[in-house]
């Protein structure tokens, strides 16, 4: 009986006499409805599509630092005015799966998330070289051939059609930092540009990896006698 008696006066006490305190919560992820979206428009979001944000709550101490209470918190992002291609900033709501949590909301780390939107394109571009020398690219008496990929040079684009129907072409930039006597092979990053010049956003290529290796041919220049037989 005593040992009962002290299990229900120390709940007792924990319950009632429990001190307030404020809590916060990290970490605490961002419900989108991205499919809905989607469906119904036919857009897609691109850039960072994934967040997190801190919740601070205030309550019962034994309320708010429990476990329970980090899984029954729902932040969701309210995308009903998403209409079109563009960037939207999507207000946070935050609520409880319990309807009665026992505990209050005393805000959020934000109180929004930006989002672009738009539709999905993909797009074919030639390859090209875009090679730098530090010094001489190679010695008198030498001269450097066209350009060898190892593969075919065409490489798919995919992205935001906004952005895609900006790119004017893809090239390989590489640096080569010694004067060439032999052939040599480099690695060279995949970017695509813009007509002046600049880089898209949130684009990607169908390759494996955005860095090909490009073989720089050298040939030597010889001057030869020339005979005549009849």
């Amino acid at each position: 009986f005593s040992l009962i008696a002290a299990v229900v006066i120390w709940r007792v006490v924990v319950v009632e006499f429990s001190p307030e305190i404020t809590h916060t919560v990290k970490g605490v992820p961002v419900q989108i409805d991205y499919s809905k979206i989607e469906k119904d428009l036919g857009l897609k979001p691109f850039g960072e599509t994934q967040f997190t944000v801190d919740v601070t709550i205030s309550g019962k101490r034994y309320i708010v630092e429990s476990d329970d209470t980090v899984n029954d918190i729902v932040v969701t992002a309210d995308t009903s005015y998403v209409n079109s291609v563009g960037t939207y900033r999507l207000n946070l709501k935050v609520s409880t799966v319990n309807p009665r949590p026992g505990y209050n909301f005393n805000n959020l780390s934000t109180d929004e998330v930006e989002v672009y939107f738009d539709y999905q394109k993909e797009k074919e571009f030639a390859i090209e070289a875009d090679i730098e020398f530090k010094g001489d690219a190679t010695p008198d008496g030498y001269f450097i051939d066209s350009y060898i990929f190892p593969e075919s040079n065409i490489v798919r684009v995919s992205g935001p059609e906004t952005e895609i129907n900006k790119i004017s072409r893809v090239v390989a930039r590489g640096t080569v930092e010694e004067t060439l006597r032999q052939n040599d092979t480099i690695d060279a990053s995949l970017v695509a540009l813009t007509k002046e010049g600049s880089v898209p956003k949130f684009i990607s290529f169908n390759k494996q990896s955005e860095v090909i290796r490009i073989t720089i041919p050298v040939y030597k220049i010889a001057e030869l006698p020339v005979e005549c037989s009849f």
